[in-house]
């Protein structure tokens, strides 16, 4: 590859901002494209015409009186531009004025690209390149005019002229229809904040009775203030920060949708049309699926981990956070103590007064309980009328007086049911572990359970605390 082809295309992106530079600079972007790929493709026919001429020779082409412009290769793109200028409407001293600074772009990258004084080498002679590029643009302008200037292309220009009138027109209407029936609400927004232009769906949520197109056909000089985010289109414009985020909407008409809101900068390299693109894309059903979905999460969860009659954990999930409050313990070198429970008589109540009725004294035996737990003690149904009490950061002394604290709220006050009133006991067996030994979850509960039993034995109603020393967990 020659090296002056490879300087081209390496920089494309340098050439293309130079010349938007100086397009800028001499205002002709009030004409030009907004948008930087129309700036690349000129870029790239123009290489690829010095390009073309490189393949042939990179001698400097002279020019002659008798070379033949319409044919000549690397002026073909000379010729495609003239064209296609001619139907935009541009005028012949407007595209050589530019054609002008496209020149002087490529002289530019020539002379920054190499050495002031020519070297040894002619292949790395400034001077050379710089005629070499020089003549490739005069033989592109001179096949511009004479396409441009061509007896049957002027007398076609006012037919060619109607035809791109139409296509343009087809252009806008068919980009105009697809803004408009975009589902999520569109702004455009000046550098004041001032809408511009609003799609269909943007318009409704300023004014319901908005309709399609009303805004860009009846209504194009109304001066209306976006009503929304001034704040965050202020940090957006100064810092690019903040461009996605949620909001709750409040609309004219009354009521409120969820919306995700996106800013956008206007993607216009010749700063001719600044200001924002402000999207809104209504969420509210989605957030009201995804509340859903998290609630019957939740409640799946709660149905996995509780039981359905008390509300209490239920047996797999009290062990469970046994379990990991004796790893914790382990770390924190806090106390563990365990409560087992056991309504006294309680096939009694069943006997006499029916499942119903037994399970109504369940339910309210779990609310005395929870009523005197702190908010980090556990309070589970371990099966049948027995219940398994968790205490953190709870030594056995402590323990024993929460358990009696439980005794008194259950048995000091009977239990109303529509069946009668009905008086209840419970007997208590406590058990402590966890602290500077790891003690496991399953001989704590089993040493809460026998002296569980011996409070039976010895009358039931009262509290009774384990006594034989629980064995150290092995690994």
């Amino acid at each position: 590859m020659h090296f002056l082809e490879k300087l081209l295309r390496d920089q494309e992106l340098w050439l293309m901002r130079r010349v938007r530079d100086y397009a800028l600079e001499r205002e002709y972007t009030r004409y030009t494209s907004t948008l930087e790929e129309a700036w690349r493709v000129s870029i790239s026919g123009l290489t690829d015409s010095i390009i073309c001429a490189l393949a042939i020779s990179d001698d400097p082409w002279e020019l002659g009186p008798d070379d033949d412009y319409a044919n000549d290769p690397m002026a073909e793109f000379g010729k495609y531009e003239a064209r296609m200028h001619r139907l935009r409407g541009i005028t012949l001293e407007m595209f050589l004025g530019l054609m002008k600074y496209y020149r002087q772009s490529y002289l530019d990258l020539v002379k920054r690209s190499f050495p002031s004084q020519p070297e040894a080498d002619s292949t790395k002679d400034p001077a050379r390149y710089a005629r070499f590029i020089e003549r490739v643009f005069d033989r592109i302008e001179i096949a511009f005019c004479a396409e441009w200037t061509r007896s049957e292309a002027v007398s076609n220009a006012i037919d060619e002229l109607q035809v791109a009138n139409r296509q343009m027109t087809n252009e806008k209407n068919r980009f105009l229809t697809i803004f408009e029936s975009l589902p999520s609400a569109v702004f455009v927004l000046d550098d004041k904040g001032i809408i511009i232009h609003m799609n269909h769906a943007g318009a409704r949520l300023i004014d319901p009775s908005a309709t399609s197109g009303g805004h860009y056909y009846s209504h194009p000089d109304d001066q209306i203030l976006f009503p929304w985010f001034e704040d965050e289109l202020s940090r957006f414009r100064m810092t690019g920060e903040g461009g996605v985020f949620e909001f709750q909407l409040l609309l004219a008409q009354g009521g409120h949708r969820q919306v995700k809101v996106r800013f956008r900068e206007m993607q216009d390299i010749s700063f001719k049309f600044p200001g924002t693109i402000v999207i809104l894309e209504d969420i509210t059903d989605l957030k009201r699926v995804e509340k859903g979905l998290i609630e019957a999460q939740s409640a799946l969860r709660q149905q996995a981990s509780h039981d359905p009659l008390t509300g209490l954990c239920n047996h797999g999930e009290i062990l469970s956070i046994l379990e990991r409050q004796l790893s914790k313990s382990k770390r924190d070198g806090e106390a563990v103590s365990v409560i087992m429970a056991d309504l006294d008589h309680f096939k009694r109540v069943n006997d006499t007064y029916g499942h119903l009725a037994g399970d109504e004294v369940l339910r309210q035996t779990a609310q005395r309980m929870r009523s005197v737990s702190r908010d980090y003690d556990y309070v589970g149904r371990f099966g049948g009328e027995e219940f398994l009490v968790v205490l953190r950061g709870c030594d056995k002394d402590s323990a024993v007086i929460f358990a009696e604290r439980l005794r008194l709220c259950i048995g000091s006050k009977s239990m109303v049911l529509s069946e009668g009133t009905i008086p209840v006991t419970i007997s208590l067996g406590v058990a402590s572990g966890g602290g500077n030994e790891e003690h496991d979850a399953d001989a704590l509960v089993l040493a809460a359970d026998k002296a569980l039993y011996r409070a039976k034995r010895n009358g039931r109603n009262r509290v009774e605390t384990a006594t034989e020393e629980l064995p150290v967990a092995t690994p």
